[in-house]
């Protein structure tokens, strides 16, 4: 796939030197969504000299891991589309198949996952819950696929149907932390956030979104050294700078933040294509007076990008 440096396969089948491959795949990858920004620096990391996706997974572990590659990869083509101009834009679009690339992926990824569903022989709750992060993340990464190239925020209004399923899932899983192992909270923790996180940033229906933050808000865990907690401050502040006004009557309008069933009849104003952010990274962090800048950018209406930067007060 067009866009990516692949760092050469390793030889070493060694499963400790796999683990910390995919260890710093999965921070590359979190940094990508949540980290300060590093222009250049676009890595695909591998550990083995397997395909993408595997013909075939030992555990839910590494279907999650090759799902994993497949987002990473979408969303570095994405990150360098960004830094293109529209008219270079436009003439990748063109010359290279890389939308129906990265769906063959996807769907072989899917094919593989069906074949080998392990939910389907073990019942129980670990690996349910498995199961059920993989669905947000195959839902987050055919969003993306969606996107590649594209220079309208608005278009994720067509992607409604896969938010609400994103936050639902995350909503069963919510409710399931409590009978989990040890190990499995822990597991869960590292994979939860995100697609919460890009559901909160990228949903172009208020009601979801806005759940979505107050849902990040609720989990008592980190991602890549991220707390959730500060993961839904950040959403919250995006959801204002792009919707003013109306971000407070849907936080506090008393809905439950697990109750996804009060979606039944609300109507949300539509939002201006213009105030949408399109990108948004933590610029820097100033820890004597609590305040972190954000570097958000936008698109224009000739497919060009603007940057600006805001200051948030991280305490309140």
């Amino acid at each position: 796939m067009y866009g990516t440096t692949l760092l050469k396969r390793s030889t070493s089948v060694d499963s400790d030197q796999v683990r910390i491959m995919q260890g710093f795949a999965s921070l590359h990858l979190e940094s990508q969504f949540l980290g300060t920004s590093s222009p250049g620096i676009d890595i695909l990391v591998q550990s083995s000299i397997e395909d993408v996706p595997s013909r075939t997974f030992k555990s839910i572990e590494e279907a999650r891991y090759s799902l994993n590659k497949l987002v990473h990869a979408i969303l570095l083509i994405s990150r360098r589309f960004l830094r293109m101009t529209a008219t270079e834009r436009e003439d990748r679009l063109n010359r290279l198949d890389i939308h129906n690339q990265a769906l063959c992926l996807l769907q072989d990824w899917l094919k593989t996952y069906k074949s080998t569903n392990f939910c389907v022989r073990e019942k129980g709750g670990d690996c349910q819950v498995g199961h059920t992060i993989l669905l947000n993340h195959y839902e987050m990464a055919l969003i993306m696929w969606g996107h590649i190239g594209c220079t309208s925020e608005s278009g994720y209004e067509f992607h409604t149907a896969k938010f609400l399923a994103i936050l639902e899932h995350s909503v069963e899983i919510w409710h399931l932390l409590p009978s989990l192992s040890a190990a499995q909270n822990t597991s869960v923790g590292d994979n939860l956030a995100t697609p919460l996180f890009f559901t909160a940033l990228k949903c172009r229906d208020r009601r979801i979104r806005l759940q979505a933050v107050r849902l990040l808000n609720t989990i008592p865990f980190s991602q890549g050294g991220w707390s959730c907690l500060l993961m839904s401050k950040i959403a919250a502040e995006i959801v204002t700078l792009e919707q003013d006004a109306f971000i407070d009557r849907f936080l506090k309008d008393g809905f439950d933040v697990i109750d996804t069933q009060t979606f039944a009849g609300v109507k949300t104003s539509p939002q201006s294509s213009s105030k949408l952010i399109h990108d948004v990274r933590i610029g820097s962090w100033n820890v004597s007076t609590n305040t972190i800048r954000l570097r958000c950018q936008q698109w224009t209406d000739d497919g060009g990008v603007i940057t600006f930067y805001h200051d948030m007060i991280i305490s309140r």
